[in-house]
C-alpha cells in the first residue's frame, strides 16, 4: 500500500508543478527508481522517500502530507 502512496506522491507533484524536465521513461529506469523506492516501502520511510524526491530537485516535496 505505500508503494501506491509514493506513485500517488509522484503523480501528486507533477499534477501541481506540471511535467518535469526529465529523460523520456523507458522499462530500465522504471526498474531503477522501484530500485531506490523499495527499502523506503519495506521500512515504512516517508520521510526519507520526501527528502529523496527533493534531493532529485523538487524542494516542494516537503509540502506534501504523510502518505499522500
Amino acid at each position: 500500500m505505500e508503494l501506491f502512496a509514493m506513485i500517488s506522491l509522484l503523480f501528486a507533484v507533477r499534477f501541481a508543478y506540471g511535467k518535469p524536465d526529465v529523460p523520456k521513461a523507458s522499462t530500465e529506469i522504471a526498474a531503477k527508481v522501484h530500485a531506490e523506492i523499495a527499502d523506503f516501502e519495506r521500512d515504512g520511510e516517508w520521510d526519507a522517500a520526501v527528502e529523496m524526491v527533493v534531493k532529485a530537485g523538487d524542494p516542494k516535496a516537503r509540502s506534501l502530507p504523510v502518505n499522500n
